[in-house]
């Protein structure tokens, strides 16, 4: 897809909360890549369904917020996940998660652990300010 955000790469850890910013990105021409884990993201169960039938891969909200995105899925409780993990957010531009403030870096994969020396940044939805920056 082409658009004014062509060539930005973007990597989602969203469930419900965080999906539709991937999403706009997404549409906008980056090249999204969203990540669930093993057992599929949360949005997998919100409905409306397909034929009014719950199932992981009939949930009209999640292929409406999922479009125009790549996937991959990962479990970041076990090394080879928290590997691809560290090495897809490498590549990127940009990440956007809706985990509870903390929560990644508990176990070596948030921003404060990823980013290199000196480099300040990251948002977290929700989050006063002061939890923006590195300490």
């Amino acid at each position: 897809m082409s658009g004014p955000l062509t060539g930005l790469r973007v990597v989602e850890l969203c469930d419900e909360p965080g999906q539709l910013a991937g999403k706009l990105l997404a549409d906008m021409g980056a090249d999204v890549i969203k990540v669930e884990p093993p057992s599929g993201s949360t949005a997998r169960a919100v409905g409306p369904f397909v034929d009014d039938i719950s199932g992981p891969n009939r949930s009209l909200n999640f292929w409406y917020h999922n479009t125009n995105k790549r996937s991959v899925v990962l479990d970041l409780e076990t090394e080879t996940g928290a590997a691809a993990w560290r090495e897809i957010v490498a590549s990127a531009d940009i990440v956007i998660e809706d985990r509870p403030p903390g929560s990644l870096d508990l176990h070596g994969l948030g921003h404060r652990s990823l980013l290199p020396d000196g480099v300040r940044g990251g948002a977290v939805a929700g989050a006063p300010p002061s939890s923006l920056l590195p300490p």
